[in-house]
C-alpha cells in the first residue's frame, strides 16, 4: 500500500472545495484533533479526512443507542484522495450529520447481522465510499 497523504493536506483541499462550492468555513476553537468550522449562516461542520475511501465513527459503547463521535455537529466534511494514497485530485462530501449516522448505525447492524467474527465489543462503524468495495 503506498504512503499516506497528510491530513493536512486533505484538511487543505477540502476547505478549498468547500470554499469553490459557496460554503466558506470558518475554524472554531476545538479539543484535541477535532476539526470543527462554522459556516456563515452559523452551522457547525467537523472535516473528517481519511486516505482510504471509509469514514471510521467510534461509538462510546457497543450497543445501537450509543453516541457516535460524528455527532454534535450540523455537517460533516468528508475528505478523501480520488484515488486511495494517492496524491492528486480529492473528492469531498458534505454531508448532514444526521445522515451520516442513520447510515453508520445501519452499515454496523448489517455488519452484526452477517454474524461476524467478533468478540461483541464492536464500537466501529465503518461508512465506505468504495466501487468495488464492502457493499455497506
Amino acid at each position: 500500500m503506498s504512503e499516506r497523504i497528510p491530513n493536512e493536506k486533505l484538511l487543505a483541499a477540502g476547505l478549498d472545495l468547500a470554499a469553490q462550492n459557496g460554503k466558506l468555513l470558518t475554524k472554531l476553537d476545538s479539543f484535541g484533533g477535532s476539526m470543527r468550522y462554522k459556516t456563515a449562516d452559523g452551522k457547525i461542520v467537523r472535516v473528517r479526512t481519511c486516505n482510504d475511501h471509509i469514514l471510521i465513527v467510534v461509538a462510546d459503547k457497543p450497543s445501537s443507542d450509543a453516541k457516535l463521535n460524528i455527532e454534535g455537529t450540523d455537517y460533516l466534511l468528508i475528505v478523501m484522495p480520488e484515488i486511495q494514497r494517492t496524491p492528486g485530485k480529492v473528492r469531498a462530501y458534505l454531508i448532514p450529520t444526521e445522515v451520516a449516522v442513520k447510515a453508520s448505525r445501519t452499515s454496523h447492524q448489517a455488519w452484526l447481522d452477517s454474524n461476524p467474527n467478533t468478540n461483541g465489543a464492536n464500537k466501529t462503524f465503518c461508512l465506505w465510499f468504495r466501487k468495488n468495495g464492502k457493499t455497506k
